[in-house]
């Protein structure tokens, strides 16, 4: 079995428990916490947004904003986590990310 299975295979499991989550303002969090032990990562397109809080959704980027997705990634990458490329058909439609958590 491939890597990625077992990765999406725990995902799966542990969605709902606390140890998993394809909610990407929470895995920022968790990921700044250093609690992503592996990081699933489906798209390369940005999530924007704003520099100055509280930090909404932008449509397009605009001077000072924030890759949403891009952040998560560089700080879960930062604190250990490894992260796998996965292509669009092997998460739920409409999840860019994902994440096990270790704790």
């Amino acid at each position: 079995m491939h890597r990625s299975d077992v990765l999406l295979e725990r995902l799966a499991t542990r969605v709902g428990t606390g140890l998993a989550s394809s909610d990407l303002d929470e895995l920022v969090v968790a990921a700044q916490q250093g609690r992503v032990s592996d990081l699933l990562v489906v798209s390369t397109h940005p999530v924007w947004i704003s520099s100055s809080p509280p930090h909404d959704r932008l449509d397009t980027w605009e001077p000072g904003a924030t890759d949403l997705i891009n952040e998560t990634v560089g700080e879960a990458w930062r604190h250990g986590a490894r992260v796998h490329a996965v292509s669009p058909d092997r998460l739920p439609a409409g999840i860019q990310v994902a994440a096990l958590y270790r704790f």
